[in-house]
């Protein structure tokens, strides 16, 4: 009897080494991973939002000071007068936003343990950094006149942040959009701007991030 205990232990040991050694094989590895993340429908979608959110308040002329301030109060009223959208189409967009995050999280439910622990702080407390300097990026924007130059590598917005010279870190970027989808359409183009400026570097980032 202790034989065929012995045994079967033996052969659960090599069915959990086997099992183990193939979940290592299937498991991405992060370049591998960044580039599912890079393709993914889902955060392109949510790449596209933050693109039309940004080039609306830029072509809005509105001040780093006013951005600021509705940001800091979530003031979703404001935000859709400035963008041109109504109250509707801003919420509609919200619940967009959201369900593209769910899809986001299901999809990659390992994403935000592969980014690791990020350090805490508020999305209004870092998008001040960016409102500061939001008057200079207007101003070198205005002057190149960006909003109807198509294909100019400093245009802003960009339809991927990975192109035309601007790089990113891809596992906390992308982690960061997927959590930035909880916090409905103002506050969203508030984080995913704070996440361009963390995560990624180069070109029109740059100008907007003032780095």
């Amino acid at each position: 009897m202790k034989f065929l205990l012995a045994i079967a232990l033996v052969l659960l040991a090599f069915i959990f080494v086997g099992c183990s050694e193939q979940e290592g094989i299937n498991s991405p590895s992060t370049t591998e991973y960044e580039m599912m993340l890079k393709k993914d429908t889902n955060i392109n979608e949510l790449f596209s939002i933050r693109d039309d959110l940004t080039k609306r308040v830029l072509e809005s002329g509105v001040s780093g000071k006013e951005i600021a301030d509705i940001v800091e109060h979530n003031d979703s009223r404001r935000f859709a007068e400035i963008t041109g959208y109504t109250a509707e189409e801003l919420d509609d967009i919200g619940r967009r936003i959201n369900l593209f995050g769910k899809v986001i999280q299901e999809r990659y439910p390992d994403l935000q343990e592969r980014v690791g622990k990020r350090p805490e702080g508020c999305i209004e407390c870092d998008f001040k950094n960016i409102a500061e300097k939001w008057d200079n990026a207007l101003v070198t924007h205005k002057q190149a006149d960006v909003f109807y130059r198509d294909g100019d590598e400093n245009q802003i917005p960009l339809p991927d942040p990975s192109k035309k010279g601007v790089t990113c870190q891809w596992l906390q970027y992308g982690g960061s959009l997927a959590v930035c989808t909880a916090l409905g359409p103002v506050l969203y183009w508030a984080c995913a701007a704070v996440a361009v400026c963390a995560f990624c570097t180069g070109v029109w980032v740059s100008t907007m991030c003032q780095t």
